[in-house]
């Protein structure tokens, strides 16, 4: 017989057991081991990638505060001034703009009851009883 070979239910668990804790160790150490290298590598290439960015997009953002600067400082100095003003703006243009997109979904649609009939129609089986 062979001597590794447990003999017991709770021989079998202990040495399962055993080994689960080895190779969970090994994994640990190999995740551990990736997972620096993985951070390092980003840490190193973030830097650069963030840079190529930025140079990729200065000629645009460059132009839109060339366009939008003299408004956005507009804005802002309305906004500073007359807070309240300017929040009650913004909420009537939602209200009208609400009103003026709900109205458009419902005001074709005929009004209809829960069995998808317009108000006035007669069930088809009524109909047929009243021929």
């Amino acid at each position: 017989m062979d001597n590794n070979r447990p003999q017991t239910f709770d021989e079998a668990i202990r040495a399962i057991n055993e080994a689960m804790l080895a190779q969970g160790a090994n994994l640990k150490d190999l995740l551990q081991s990736d997972y620096s290298n993985l951070r390092t590598a980003v840490e190193d290439l973030a830097p650069r990638v963030a840079q190529q960015f930025r140079d990729t997009t200065a000629p645009y953002v460059e132009k839109a505060r060339e366009v939008a600067g003299p408004q956005m400082d507009f804005a802002d100095r309305q906004v500073r001034q007359n807070p309240y003003l300017v929040l009650g703006g913004v909420a009537l243009a939602a209200c009208v703009l609400g009103y003026i997109f709900g109205r458009g979904r419902n005001a074709s649609a005929p009004a209809t009851d829960y069995t998808g009939l317009s108000y006035g129609d007669v069930p088809p089986l009524i109909n047929e009883e009243l021929a």
